[in-house]
């Protein structure tokens, strides 16, 4: 995952950043086992891995085209390669006869191709990577925060206040019954781009004391929050928001009790080091906890703890979650923290996961078709200067008024078609 990716270049990793992850994706696999803390989990969980994204982006200082290629290496490769794997498994699983006794996926009747097909529009067939949806979201949030970094000449309110329109325009559009996973990736630039704002602030250090304290403080707001004031959650896949007011509000206490616990178990060596380790797999624990969880319920199918019927859900029953989620979330993050282990070993499969270290940019543009497309980039953004110089005055916030009118014009022949609708808000088995 892009969030334990987003500099893998970087040598000099900040260490709480690292086990803030660990504890990040964690909850995903223990959201994704059972039902019981989704009320909680899913206030802030994804936002949070967003977030997290934030904190270690680069973004300002490289090229549009630099950044575009550099990402779409490290996140939709790994994409497309595992969702290859995940419909090429299935098809011979489906051609088997098997593949309706162990997965919840229906096989599209145009077969491999027609899997390819939405494969290339963002839509995976196989259930049991069904977590990749994040990678082709936090892209389109790298290119989009790239954009309002342009447009707003760098100014670091200026972009905010961009981010924030383009939040706001997203959450109506998914509120309004429109959903895409360029929705999506408008809705993540935001809690992406507060990651960076929080980053270039700057550090102070905090006693144990004083995060001890806020870590408290921040837990007893959050909960009380979820169980008395807003009980409302962010379900990410199937577009499930709550407006853009509600969905910037709740994720803010649960990230500042995770950052502020990771920071603190930092301060313990022993500890420190297993979620270091984990965070530094949640690309892993990603794509194959799904699996982890699949060869679980074998375990407990042959031990007469669940029945064999259940072998093709993608998660338990509710009951049956919560009383072997433990078992689950421990089986399936030591699983896919070895199966990450063990295939990044295989120099072919590491460079198609996204893990390889050179610098794939200085590649591209040794290949006959990087050299073209930098051509043909380096005139366009000599045309896009010279336009820019020309309409560029001194402390004109020109950009900001064409931003707009634009969301403005696109606003209204929304409205124009769209009637607004309320979408209720369940949580997961």
């Amino acid at each position: 995952m892009e969030i334990a990716t987003q500099e893998m270049t970087n040598p000099k990793r900040i260490e709480w950043i690292d086990v803030f992850k660990g504890i990040l994706i964690i909850l995903v696999v223990v959201g994704h086992a059972t039902g019981m803390f989704n009320g909680y989990i899913y206030q802030f969980h994804m936002a949070a891995f967003f977030f997290a994204s934030g904190l270690t982006a680069n973004v300002r200082n490289k090229d549009f085209l630099q950044l575009i290629v550099e990402k779409f290496y490290r996140l939709m490769v790994p994409f497309y390669f595992l969702g290859l794997c995940g419909i090429l498994l299935f098809y011979f699983l489906n051609e088997l006869g098997v593949l309706s006794y162990i997965s919840t996926t229906v096989y599209p009747e145009g077969g491999v191709i027609e899997a390819l097909y939405q494969l290339m529009r963002g839509n995976i067939y196989c259930d049991w990577l069904g977590a990749l949806w994040f990678l082709p979201v936090l892209f389109i949030a790298n290119i989009i925060v790239k954009l309002i970094d342009v447009i707003s000449l760098r100014h670091n309110k200026s972009s905010f206040f961009l981010g924030g329109l383009v939040f706001v325009f997203a959450e109506y559009l998914v509120l309004n019954g429109e959903f895409s996973v360029w929705i999506l990736g408008a809705i993540a630039q935001f809690y992406f781009m507060v990651g960076m704002m929080v980053r270039k602030s700057g550090e102070t250090k905090k006693n144990t004391l004083l995060l001890t304290g806020i870590m408290m403080s921040a837990a007893a707001i959050w909960y009380g929050s979820a169980r008395w004031l807003v009980a409302d959650v962010m379900d990410w896949p199937p577009g499930k928001f709550n407006g853009a007011l509600l969905d910037a509000y709740l994720p803010v206490w649960g990230i500042l009790l995770f950052s502020v616990t990771a920071k603190l178990i930092s301060k313990n060596r022993w500890i420190k080091e297993i979620f270091l380790f984990i965070g530094k797999s949640t690309m892993g624990i990603m794509c194959f906890h799904f699996l982890g969880f699949k060869l679980t319920y074998v375990f407990l199918i042959m031990c007469g703890k669940v029945e064999k019927e259940d072998l093709y859900r993608l998660t338990l029953s509710a009951e049956d979650g919560n009383n072997w989620w433990p078992l689950l979330v421990v089986a399936a993050v030591l699983f896919s923290i070895f199966m990450w282990s063990v295939l990044k070993r295989n120099l072919v499969i590491r460079i198609l996961m996204g893990e390889w270290k050179g610098d794939i940019y200085t590649c591209f543009k040794c290949t006959k078709i990087g050299m073209i497309v930098e051509e043909c980039w380096e005139f366009q953004k000599n045309v896009c200067k010279e336009m820019w110089h020309t309409y560029k005055y001194k402390k004109s916030k020109i950009h900001v008024v064409a931003l707009l009118i634009v969301f403005t014009v696109l606003g209204i022949a929304i409205m124009g078609r769209v009637s607004l609708k309320n979408i209720r808000i369940s949580f997961p088995d």
